[in-house]
C-alpha cells in the first residue's frame, strides 16, 4: 500500500475516531448506560479526556471526583503496564499517580492487582510519594531504572492477572455501578 493511500486512510481514521469522541461526549446518562461494556469504556474515557484537557495529573486529581479518578487513575496506570511495564509507569509522568492506585485498585475490586502492586513496591522499597529517582535524564536512562529493580517479574505477574480478569473490565463493572459520578 503507497504512502498516500497509507496517510489518507489513518487520517479517516483519525476523523472518524474524534466523531465518535464527540458522540460520546455528548451522549445523555441514558444514553451511557445502554451502551455495551466497551463503548462505555471509550465513551467514559472521551469524557474525562475532554474534562481533563493538557492538564499536569497533579491539577488533575485535584478536581476529579472519586469515580472520575479512579476510572483516569487505572487507566493510566493500566495503559502504561501493558504498553511498557511498571517502569514505564514510574519513569513517565504517569508516576504522579502512583499514590493512588492502590486505593483505586481495591475501589474497583482487583484485590489480586492492589496485593501485586503492593507487595511489589514494599519488597522493593519504593516510596509512591517520591518517585524522583525514576526521572529519566536520557532515553538511556530507561535500561538503568529497567534494571533497578524486578519489573519483568512484577510484569509477568499482572499481564497473567489480566488474562483472568482484564481491569477495563472491571473499570466498567464499577462505572456502570457509579454512573452518575460521570455524567
Amino acid at each position: 500500500m503507497g504512502f498516500i493511500r497509507m496517510f489518507f486512510l489513518f487520517s479517516k481514521m483519525f476523523r472518524e475516531e474524534k466523531k465518535k469522541q464527540r458522540i460520546y461526549r455528548a451522549m445523555s446518562l441514558e444514553e451511557l448506560e445502554a451502551l455495551s461494556n466497551e463503548e462505555l469504556y471509550e465513551a467514559l474515557n472521551a469524557k474525562i479526556e475532554q474534562k481533563v484537557g493538557r492538564d499536569e495529573i497533579k491539577d488533575i486529581l485535584s478536581y476529579l471526583n472519586i469515580s472520575e479518578k479512579i476510572f483516569f487513575v487505572l487507566n493510566l496506570f493500566d495503559m502504561e503496564v501493558q504498553n511498557g511495564g511498571l517502569c514505564q509507569f514510574y519513569t513517565n509522568s504517569s508516576r504522579d499517580a502512583a499514590p493512588f492506585v492502590s486505593e483505586c485498585l481495591y475501589a474497583i475490586g482487583a484485590i489480586s492487582q492492589q496485593k501485586l502492586f503492593d507487595e511489589f513496591n514494599s519488597s522493593n522499597q519504593i516510596d509512591l510519594c517520591d518517585l524522583t529517582s525514576f526521572i529519566l535524564l536520557d532515553i538511556n536512562d530507561f535500561e538503568k531504572q529497567n534494571e533497578r529493580y524486578p519489573f519483568d517479574t512484577f510484569d509477568d505477574a499482572y499481564y497473567e492477572l489480566y488474562e483472568k480478569e482484564p481491569l477495563d473490565d472491571l473499570l466498567v463493572k464499577y462505572a456502570r455501578n457509579h454512573m452518575d459520578d460521570f455524567y
